[in-house]
């Protein structure tokens, strides 16, 4: 392959997802050079396109179908590809060895916890604002309570506080907890990356930097993006990597308006917890629904590849 051209997304982790496709891309192209990236947080630059990128096929889904398009390289019937969109698609990623080595923080400091605590991340900030982000939302404080109580673990909280009533009710709910306010991007993101035990939020942010790190144990809300079933196009669910718990939620639009913010500081958490064979289920279903919009990509993925072809 001559090149895997990358049209960055706009979040850090958004862009880390994109670049560790790109990676496992240029590996299954013979190490094809990789442009147009840019992650200032982590150092990470890549040259423009090349001339021509415009005419590649074009990788616009989050969700691909991972062995039909390596086949396609493999059998070099793709020259270029770019990168149009966040991929949220595991089958995509490369090992984590590979990938905590192209994230290296160095000696970024960042708040260090015991296998005694548990790192929950807090997303807040813009999904706060009624109807902008349907797929987001945090976290039921009931679902914290419920965690903590089944585990035993003491609360350590990161991310995005504000002067909203979900941060102040989180506060009050759980007066002794230790709250992380006001650290930098990859403060909040290494000290989730080393905590023994992390609770990630509705958030590419803290599922990157639990992916890659160091926990024994990783409680996963299917909620939202992150649940299959309302988002069938994202595929961020690492079946058989025994640090992850499971815990399914039902359907949720977050609107975040009086009513929405009622239901996560006072109504009950409606998780439960879920084992690999119901996962497995989860999984299988959210694929077979989204099959119709694959179909989609792939044909267009042909059209190009024909017409290179035709042209060549």
């Amino acid at each position: 392959m001559q090149e895997i051209s990358v049209r960055h997304g706009s979040r850090m982790a958004n862009r880390m997802l994109q670049l560790l496709a790109a990676d496992t891309l240029s590996q299954w192209g013979g190490d094809a050079p990789i442009t147009g990236h840019h992650i200032p947080e982590w150092g990470l630059a890549g040259p423009p396109s090349l001339a021509g990128h415009r005419a590649a096929p074009k990788i616009d889904v989050s969700r691909v179908d991972a062995p039909w398009l390596r086949s396609l390289i493999a059998n070099g019937l793709i020259e270029r590809l770019k990168i149009n969109t966040v991929v949220c698609d595991v089958a995509l990623l490369p090992d984590r060895a590979r990938a905590n080595a192209l994230f290296d923080a160095g000696d970024t400091p960042y708040f260090a916890t015991g296998p005694q605590d548990l790192v929950i991340h807090v997303r807040l900030e813009d999904i706060m604002v009624p109807g902008r982000h349907a797929s987001y939302g945090p976290l039921p404080i009931a679902w914290y309570r419920d965690v903590l109580t089944d585990t035993g673990l003491r609360p350590v909280f990161v991310g995005q506080f504000s002067t909203d009533a979900y941060s102040d009710a989180l506060k009050a709910a759980f007066p002794h907890a230790v709250i992380l306010e006001g650290g930098s991007v990859l403060h909040d993101f290494q000290t989730i990356r080393h905590a023994h035990n992390v609770a990630i939020g509705v958030s590419t942010f803290s599922w990157m930097a639990a992916w890659l790190g160091t926990s024994s144990r990783i409680f996963y809300p299917l909620l939202g993006m992150l649940n299959p079933e309302q988002e069938p196009g994202i595929n961020l669910i690492p079946e058989g990597d025994a640090r992850f718990r499971f815990y399914k939620f039902p359907h949720r639009l977050w609107r975040a308006d009086a009513a929405a913010l009622e239901d996560v500081i006072h109504g009950p958490s409606q998780a439960h917890k879920i084992d690999g064979a119901a996962l497995t289920r989860l999984t299988d279903a959210a694929r077979a629904s989204y099959e119709p919009r694959l179909s989609e990509w792939r044909s267009a993925i042909l059209d190009k590849v024909e017409m290179r072809q035709m042209a060549a």
